[in-house]
């Protein structure tokens, strides 16, 4: 740091008005030359606080400003990111946590919630300081469902065994995705398909909730049915939908995160219960709460659903994350010319 000597625009430095920079303030910090897209610019002004010096040194980093961006901006947009993916925190717990017929569940409700804390945290830090893709990952709504309805219930293996099943799957996708096999594959479907995939993923996420509110039950005879209308949480549910579903086609700023406060603070308001609130009461049977409690001995006791498990998830996987990447990547400009997403590989390593 040093303080330059002699006056700039008729005042010694320091003193208010004059010069380029109308207040100047002591110390100066020059900062170098910043390099983008392969043009040198030089920095217009000090930077008068540490604020400052942070927020610059985070633009840099990140490539906020090459990408039309702030980092107020992107703050911002995390803070909103975070809130409105925070409802798989309590989702996936509880489908993972469904209870058997004896009232027992197969994976602890709080261990449930704790992985799908760690893993999103995990995930989304590595992707955004390895890959610089401002992407938030979290567990996935639809495999969770398959491993509990599908792999535990249907093919009958253990909580133990399904688990293994998932890391067997991660270690698979993870060796695709460095050797760059998985590249080829997105490369090798049309852009329409992807972004069908894409589509879909949302119609499901959408059915989801729809059950949640209570909109959608289950039926024997139709396999789905409609709900009680007479329930105020599906009203309010409701509601909360259609003012998201305004806020959005107005594009307004921060239209989901507003969605949320307004259902948290009415649902208050009116005092109305908690539909899932009895959920984690008594879940702590079942499964054991040791840490990696995997069991890969399936694999050779019960090879073919073991292996069909493996295979199923592996084949979700690789095409479910290639369509929500190329989907998210379009929505906020990221593509390149070929319709690739630069970082694509290690967005696939933090999926796995």
């Amino acid at each position: 740091l040093k303080q330059p000597s002699g006056t700039v625009g008729g005042r010694r430095p320091g003193e208010m008005g004059g010069g380029k920079f109308g207040i100047l303030t002591e110390p100066l910090i020059s900062l170098p030359p910043v390099e983008t897209s392969g043009k040198v610019t030089q920095r217009s002004g000090p930077v008068s606080s540490r604020w400052e010096a942070i927020c610059t040194y985070l633009d840099a980093s990140f490539s906020v400003s090459e990408r039309g961006s702030t980092v107020s901006q992107e703050l911002r947009a995390g803070l909103v990111t975070w809130v409105t993916m925070s409802y798989i925190v309590v989702v996936n717990p509880i489908i993972l946590s469904a209870r058997y017929a004896d009232g027992s569940s197969p994976i602890p409700f709080h261990a449930a919630c704790r992985a799908t804390c760690l893993s999103a945290a995990f995930a989304s830090g590595f992707v955004g300081l390895a890959a610089n893709l401002p992407f938030g990952l979290a567990a996935g709504m639809g495999l969770n469902s398959y491993v509990r309805y599908g792999i535990i219930d249907r093919l009958g293996l253990s909580p133990e065994a399904a688990l293994a099943a998932c890391f067997v799957q991660a270690v698979l996708f993870a060796i695709l995705a460095a050797s760059g096999a998985v590249d080829k594959v997105q490369g090798a479907l049309p852009a329409a398909l992807k972004s069908s995939i894409t589509v879909a993923i949302g119609v499901f996420q959408a059915f989801v909730g729809l059950q949640l509110m209570g909109l959608v039950v289950k039926s024997d005879t139709t396999l789905v049915a409609l709900g009680d209308l007479t329930q105020p949480n599906l009203w309010l549910a409701f509601t909360a939908t259609l003012l998201v579903a305004a806020l959005l086609i107005r594009k307004t700023t921060g239209a989901l995160l507003l969605g949320i406060c307004f259902t948290a603070v009415a649902s208050s308001l009116l005092g109305l219960p908690n539909p899932n609130q009895g959920v984690n009461g008594g879940v702590s049977s079942g499964a054991a709460s040791g840490s990696f409690n995997l069991d890969f001995t399936p694999a050779l006791e019960q090879p073919q659903e073991f292996g069909t498990a493996v295979l199923c998830l592996l084949f979700i996987v690789v095409f479910d994350t290639a369509g929500v990447q190329h989907g998210i990547g379009q929505q906020a400009g990221l593509l390149n010319d070929k319709g690739f997403l630069p970082g694509a590989k290690y967005g696939y390593l933090g999926s796995a």
